[in-house]
């Protein structure tokens, strides 16, 4: 029997692989993840194809050209097409979806080599002029026709008075695909002076703003706005700047909605990555391309927003009513009738006294206030002082708080309004999965707190909080447009009632640590025992820097073509009180915790400089993220590679695992350091943060790949493969590579083989405190 069973789940998964088809989506996005027009985009394209081909496995590859923070220059372009080549090789996607005019202007320029047969869908593209130029037999999707003629005659229908009306942009690709429509229609109206600024400098943009003279205007494209140093700001920065000036504004997409604009005519972000998904849907099941033709109509609606007609003194008329959508609009009865309201409210408050009498009233007095004393006015659960009072009149109680994830985020984007109602959802949401003889509380914020008495056991206290966690994690809430989607933390606790609110917090400290759904106090107690050790390993540290005993040990670097020994990296490591010497795995992340990082870099680097003297060989010093961004650690190491004159045989590692997130900052660090004549080298390359842009964005001369890669590349075919990805892709772009953790002859034969430049590892050498006064032959 229990062998037919078996049968049968084999036979109805293997019937569930063949129903669901996979099917792989290479998606290009113009701009960066967090770009509000793009984030909107992908989740309206991705939330459409999956939910309209349930019977498919779809896979999404995501790229973004990041082009609102970056140029994008010819150069720019083409390492972005080897980094598609490298990272899709040997690999055909069933559908291509790119979003604006940087990403289709490449996807028609270049073509994606690897990728001339593969339909193409696009969304949010300005340039009306390609639908005539387009591959139908191949190409197809969204235009986004904004409404400019549109835009100049709802300014003359709500002030007929204005003279002038001025176009306001980036100078962006999108800014210009807007423009050329501008210019058409200019002449079209007599007595009206239409001014057309493009720039991308913040400063700029608004000293020709305020010479251009009075008149209304239109926002088309303000993402690639900068300021001074470059720094692309934040959409709501600029409409501030924008809607600051006085000036009536107006704009054409619903991500520049913020307070002070009018409204306008607006497209929308989410319908288009929705519509290109349903010409993406018919092709997927089967239709010709070509069958499917591009949609070129205007997906927006009119949209004013109630304060800043207020503002205005605006009053619109029937037609304009009945079509736009009015934002921010206060509740229609009060803002009507506000003297009906009070005088309603005062007669039922008379009649109430009168009726109910004195001592009623001083009775239900006393119980409200002992009742707003123990409960939250926005959901009605009891508060922290009531959780405080029923732990204390439980025996053996089991408590979790749980915490909402970001959000702060939610309050600043949606409002204060929306973020009131997310937190009433959640506490009905988490309501309604606690069994008999659990509790919840609203702590304060975005926390509650769920209290269960001893009679429910630890371990079903704990998966009762995992599916809490879980359940938010899925939930989706429809607070107005777009849905809602939300995350939690919780930290869970089994303590005396006296300390069992703390451990539960520091619990929730953990998880949020880790970057997981829930901790157990138990988490909370290793914890106390590793800041234990970070207290112990401080003040040795302390002590080492103080007395001498932080020293640069050397391992040696072999070219794999020569053997010869010629670079070395400094490792730091503590000489114990016992003459033991330690790893920096002990006493790092205490270095850290209590601000010894910055005097332990220095340290390494004057002692490895002191070491290298006049020695005809060079050395690799570690630099952190952290290191590059402390001011006075990058002058001291200036300082000591003149006083040394050491810049041509130092090489900079910079350690990749950590994340290098500040491209500019970084980049301007290598710059600076090369001058001088230094090298730079990616350590670590091959972990989590790893991605093949970075290498883009940065001018290193080596590329030191991982040895999570390098052990295993004799047994794993995915660690040979990347190592060869790596070598090659190293190569176009000018830069030598290093192996890491080269343990035996036979690791070290495989990595010559594959290409790798350098090898370093125990197999080689072992750190020692002596540094060769020259190139040696290294042990093979």
């Amino acid at each position: 029997m229990v062998i037919l069973l078996f049968a049968v789940l084999a036979i109805s998964m293997a019937a569930d692989a063949v129903a669901r088809e996979r099917r792989e989506v290479v998606v290009i996005h113009s701009y960066h993840q967090d770009y509000p027009w793009t984030a909107l985009q992908h989740e309206g394209f991705t939330g459409m194809l999956s939910s309209s081909l349930p019977d498919y496995d779809i896979n999404f590859s995501v790229e973004y050209l990041d082009t609102k923070r970056v140029k994008p220059s010819p150069g720019y372009l083409q390492k972005f097409l080897y980094y598609l080549q490298a990272k899709h090789a040997g690999d055909t996607p069933d559908l291509i979806y790119v979003t604006d005019d940087n990403a289709m202007n490449f996807m028609l320029a270049a073509g994606v080599l690897s990728f001339r047969s593969t339909p193409v869908v696009f969304s949010g593209v300005n340039n009306l002029s390609l639908g005539d130029t387009l591959d139908r037999q191949r190409i197809t999707g969204v235009f986004e026709r904004k409404g400019v003629e549109r835009s100049v005659n709802l300014v003359r229908q709500i002030r007929p008075q204005t003279k002038r009306i001025i176009f306001l942009g980036d100078g962006g690709p999108t800014d210009q695909a807007i423009s050329a429509g501008i210019s058409g229609i200019s002449r079209h109206y007599t007595g009206l002076e239409i001014v057309r600024i493009g720039m991308s400098s913040k400063y700029e943009l608004l000293d020709s703003l305020k010479t251009a003279g009075p008149g209304v205007v239109i926002v088309t494209s303000i993402g690639g706005v900068h300021d001074e140093n470059g720094r692309v700001l934040e959409l709501d920065e600029v409409m501030r700047e924008i809607t600051g000036t006085g000036r009536m504004v107006l704009v054409m997409e619903d991500g520049y909605l913020f307070p002070g604009v009018l409204g306008g005519y607006v497209t929308t972000a989410r319908l288009q990555g929705e519509s290109a998904a349903r010409l993406a849907v018919r092709i997927i099941r089967g239709e010709p391309v070509s069958d499917v033709e591009p949609v070129k109509e205007s997906l927006g609606e009119l949209v004013f927003d109630w304060n800043t007609l207020q503002h205005f003194g605006i009053r619109l008329n029937e037609d304009l009513l009945d079509s736009a959508r009015i934002i921010n609009q206060p509740l229609p009865f009060l803002d009507r009738h506000p003297q009906l309201v009070w005088w309603v409210l005062g007669i039922f408050i008379t009649i109430a006294v009168i009726i109910i009498g004195i001592f009623v009233f001083v009775t239900q007095r006393k119980n409200r206030i002992i009742r707003e004393q123990t409960t939250d006015d926005l959901t009605g659960l009891p508060n922290r002082t009531r959780l405080l009072q029923d732990t204390l009149s439980m025996s053996n109680p089991r408590f979790a708080v749980i915490d909402i994830n970001n959000f702060k985020a939610i309050n600043s984007f949606y409002g204060l309004d929306t973020g009131d109602a997310v937190l009433v959802a959640v506490s009905r949401e988490i309501a309604c999965l606690l069994p008999g003889g659990t509790r919840l509380y609203r702590m304060g914020r975005d926390q509650f707190g769920v209290l269960a008495d001893g009679a429910m056991q630890f371990a079903v206290f704990r998966q009762l909080i995992a599916r809490i966690v879980e359940a938010l994690r899925d939930s989706h809430l429809s607070i107005g447009e777009p849905e809602i989607h939300l995350t939690a933390s919780a930290g869970i606790s089994g303590r005396e009632s006296t300390t069992l609110i703390a451990g539960a917090e520091q619990a929730l400290h953990i998880a949020r640590e880790r970057n997981e759904g829930y901790a157990v106090d138990d988490d909370a107690l290793e914890d106390a025992e590793r800041q234990k050790q970070n207290i112990l390993w401080a003040n040795k540290l302390s002590t080492a820097l103080e007395t001498g005993r932080i020293r640069p040990f050397f391992q040696p670097i072999i070219h794999n073509a020569s053997g010869k020994q010629t670079k070395y990296e400094a490792l730091v490591r503590l000489i114990d009180e016992d003459g033991s010497v330690v790893t920096p795995f002990f006493f790092l992340e205490a270095a850290k915790r209590t601000r010894q990082y910055a005097i332990l870099t220095r340290t390494m680097i004057e002692q490895s400089l002191d070491m290298l003297g006049d020695r005809a060989v060079s050395i690799s010093l570690n630099f952190t993220v952290e290191d590059i961004r402390n001011s006075e650690t990058v002058h001291f190491f200036k300082q000591k590679l003149n006083e040394y004159n050491a810049a041509g045989r130092v090489v900079v590692e910079l350690i990749e695992s950590e994340g290098i997130e500040n491209y500019e900052e970084v980049s301007r660090f290598i710059a600076e350091i090369k001058r001088l004549g230094c090298r730079v080298a990616i350590d670590d390359f091959g972990t989590g943060y790893s991605n093949f842009t970075h290498l883009m964005h940065l001018n290193a001369d080596y590329l030191k790949i991982d040895g999570s890669i390098i052990k295993r590349i004799n047994d794993d075919r995915n660690s040979e493969l990347v190592t060869r990805t790596l070598v090659d892709f190293a190569r176009r772009l000018g830069m030598e590579t290093i192996a890491e953790y080269v343990d035996s002859q036979a690791v070290l034969d495989k990595v010559t083989a594959l290409g790798v430049d350098y090898s370093q590892g125990f197999f080689l050498g072992k750190p020692a405190p002596e540094l060769p006064r020259s190139a040696g032959e290294g042990q093979r």
